[in-house]
């Protein structure tokens, strides 16, 4: 889909009364970063949006907080993992848009 018709159907999906979109499908197209950016661009603040594209990991999954997902396909014991290693040497940050990348 273009971004024009994502943007479209998303908004509708949100006028609709939606509380979560999801992008993508397990056994179909999974839904690219870029498109998330768009669908959550596009939607009500309220509504969650959840990536079907398998997050592997922890930098990824903290780039999608920042855009707005709020839920996730991943390997939640390797994500958790991770991130323990992680917090070990300071805190998680969710990195700032247009400040941090």
């Amino acid at each position: 889909m273009t971004a024009t018709e994502i943007t479209e159907l998303a908004q509708g999906v949100g006028d609709a009364g939606a509380w979560m979109v999801q992008g993508g499908s397990l056994s179909g197209k999974r839904a690219r970063f870029s498109e998330l950016e768009v669908l959550r661009g596009a939607l009500p603040s309220e509504v969650i949006v959840k990536w079907m594209q398998p997050v592997r990991s922890l930098d990824a999954m903290l780039l999608c907080i920042a855009e707005g997902v709020g839920r996730f396909n991943a390997d939640v014991e390797d994500i958790l993992a991770t991130a323990q290693l992680r917090a070990q040497s300071g805190p998680l940050m969710v990195p700032l848009p247009g400040w941090d990348y």
